[in-house]
């Protein structure tokens, strides 16, 4: 399939009905199902800094934004670190002191993202 081919068979899927959906709830479910299969690509794709230790700079950048599929994704690519790592960042800086479970209170790298949201402003700490 050509690219326009491609583009011409996904506009018209796009401009076909969706039963119960007006025009703006399918356009909201087009990106979900965008955002959903460009994770699940680049969740397969090797990165390269899998592992590594976070650089205080980095987890800054990250806890600036807010924690939305699109910027997990954008920092995910940024940092080449999986998707998951940086959700888990976020996760970790929304989550009240007094609830992280008792075996990770000690945890360098949450401690260091702990440390870094309250820099930049988060709440839960």
């Amino acid at each position: 399939m050509t690219r326009s081919e491609y583009k011409l068979a996904l506009r018209e899927l796009l401009n076909q009905d969706v039963e119960g959906l007006t025009e703006e709830k399918k356009a909201a479910l087009v990106k979900k199902t965008l955002m959903d299969h460009q994770i699940e690509y680049y969740q397969s794709l090797p990165h390269r800094n899998h592992r590594k230790k976070w650089e205080d700079k980095e987890l800054r950048v990250i806890l600036k934004d807010a924690p939305t599929k699109e910027n997990c994704l954008m920092y995910a690519r940024l940092f080449e670190r999986n998707y998951g790592s940086i959700e888990l960042i976020y996760r970790w800086a929304a989550t009240a002191g007094r609830d992280i479970p008792e075996e990770y209170r000690n945890n360098r790298f949450i401690k260091q993202i702990k440390r870094i949201a309250k820099e930049v402003g988060w709440r839960a700490t």
